[in-house]
C-alpha cells in the first residue's frame, strides 16, 4: 500500500514538473518571439532580455546582462537633457504606479544611435522591484519622416528662390552702381585710393550679404544627419532673412523681440529642420494676413511678431500675427496631416504637421496654437541646453 501511494505521489510530481516545464517553455517562446525588444531589470541594471533585444543592440545575451540602461544610451537625449537625469525622472514616475510611454535614444554595439519608442512598467515579484521595458526600434519611421520633411523643403524651393531673387535685386543694383561710378570717376580723374577703398568696402559688404543669403538657403535645404547644439537666435535670424523680402512685398512688418536677456539660448536639434519650422509658421502667418486683408478690404498696418523668452529651463518662442486668427473649431485640427485651409492648389496640409513632429518628436519640445484677439499665436517650447552641456 505504501509503495502504491509513493508511486502515485511520484507520478503527480512528474506530471507537475512536466507541466511546469511546458508552461515555462511556452512563455519563454512568447518572450523570445516578441517583435519588440524586452528588457527586465532591477533599477537600471538588466537581468533578462529576449532575442529581439540582442538583435537591435547588436549584443549577445551575456553582454547585455552586464549593461545598465545608461550603458545602452548616449550621454544626452534628443531634447538636450542628460540621459541619467531623464531616466531617473521616468523611473520615479513609474514607481508611482503609472505605466510610462516615452521616446528614447539608444546606442548599438557599434556606437551608432537609434530612436526607440519605449513602454516601461515597474512591478513587484517575490518582494523584489523589477522594471519591464518594451523597446521598439523606430529608425525606419524616423527615416521616412525625414524624407517627407525633405520633400516638403523641396516643395518650398520655388518660393524660397523667389525670396532670394527679391533679396538679391537691391545688392545687384548697388553693385551695378559701383561699377558705373568707376567709369565716371576715371573719366573725371577722381579715381583716388580713398575713393577705390570706399567702393571696394561697399561692394564687399553687398557680396557678403548675398553670400550669407546663400548660406541661409543651403542650411534650410541641407538634410541634417546628427543632432547638434543650435543657437535659437541664429535660427530665427536665418528664417527672418529668408522671409524678409516676401514680408516687405506684402507690406507686413516682421519684428523680433528678445525678452530672454543676453545669455546664449541653445537647444539640441537639427538646424535646418528648426529653420523650416519657423519659416513654415511665418509663411502661414503671411498667408493669413493677406487673406484677412481681402476680407476686410484694407491694406497695410499688419505685423508678425516673434518674441523670445525663458521660463526656468525652457525657451519660449511666441510667433503672433494680425491675420484674424484660426476658427476655434479648427484649432485642434491644424496639426493633423493633410489638413489644410488653403485648398489643394496652394497647400499640402503637411507643413504644420511636420513642424509639430520636429519640435515634439525630434527636439523634445512642444508646439501649441491659440488665438490672442488680433490673430493666431504659435508657441514653441524647447528645453534649454546648459552651456556646460554644449559639446564641441
Amino acid at each position: 500500500q505504501h509503495e502504491v501511494e509513493m508511486t502515485g505521489i511520484r507520478k503527480d510530481m512528474e506530471w507537475n514538473i512536466t507541466k511546469r516545464k511546458e508552461v515555462e517553455t511556452y512563455y519563454q517562446t512568447l518572450f523570445n518571439a516578441a517583435n519588440d525588444a524586452i528588457l527586465i531589470g532591477r533599477g537600471m541594471h538588466c537581468t533578462e532580455c529576449n532575442h529581439k533585444a540582442e538583435e537591435i543592440f547588436g549584443l549577445g545575451r551575456e553582454e547585455l546582462l552586464e549593461k545598465t540602461v545608461l550603458d545602452l544610451s548616449p550621454d544626452y537625449q534628443p531634447d538636450g537633457s542628460p540621459s541619467s537625469d531623464s531616466i531617473a525622472a521616468i523611473l520615479a514616475s513609474a514607481r508611482g504606479g503609472e505605466q510610462q510611454f516615452f521616446r528614447w535614444s539608444f546606442c548599438r554595439a557599434d556606437g551608432s544611435e537609434f530612436p526607440a519608442s519605449v513602454t516601461l512598467k515597474i512591478f513587484t515579484l517575490n518582494d523584489e522591484e523589477l522594471t519591464l521595458s518594451s523597446i521598439r526600434d523606430i529608425s525606419k519611421r524616423v527615416d521616412a519622416e525625414g524624407q517627407l520633411m525633405q520633400a516638403q523643403k523641396l516643395a518650398a524651393a520655388g518660393e524660397m528662390l523667389g525670396a532670394i531673387a527679391h533679396q538679391w535685386r537691391q545688392p545687384l543694383n548697388t553693385l551695378s552702381t559701383y561699377i558705373s561710378s568707376l567709369e565716371a570717376a576715371q573719366y573725371n580723374d577722381l579715381l583716388t585710393k580713398p575713393f577705390v577703398d570706399k567702393l571696394v568696402a561697399g561692394a564687399n559688404a553687398q557680396i557678403h550679404f548675398m553670400s550669407k543669403t546663400i548660406d541661409d538657403f543651403r542650411n534650410f535645404f541641407r538634410p541634417a544627419k546628427k543632432k547638434e547644439p543650435v543657437d535659437v537666435f541664429g535660427v530665427i535670424i536665418s528664417a527672418v532673412k529668408l522671409m524678409e523680402a516676401q514680408m516687405k512685398h506684402g507690406n507686413i512688418t516682421l519684428a523680433v523681440k528678445n525678452k530672454a536677456g543676453s545669455d546664449a539660448l541653445v537647444v539640441n536639434g537639427y538646424q535646418g529642420e528648426f529653420i523650416h519650422v519657423i519659416v513654415n509658421i511665418l509663411a502661414n502667418a503671411r498667408d493669413a494676413i493677406l487673406e484677412n486683408r481681402l476680407g476686410r478690404g484694407e491694406a497695410g498696418g499688419d505685423m508678425i511678431e516673434i518674441v523670445v523668452a525663458t521660463e526656468g529651463d525652457w525657451i519660449l518662442i511666441d510667433i503672433g500675427d494680425t491675420g484674424g486668427g484660426i476658427p476655434e473649431h479648427l484649432l485642434l485640427q491644424i496639426f493633423n496631416p493633410y489638413y489644410t485651409t488653403k485648398g489643394a492648389s496652394s497647400g499640402t496640409g503637411m507643413g504644420l504637421y511636420m513642424a509639430k513632429m520636429i519640435v515634439e518628436k525630434e527636439m523634445g519640445g512642444e508646439l501649441l496654437a491659440a488665438n490672442d484677439g488680433r490673430g493666431a499665436r504659435f508657441t514653441i517650447r524647447l528645453r534649454r541646453m546648459q552651456t556646460d552641456a554644449v559639446r564641441p
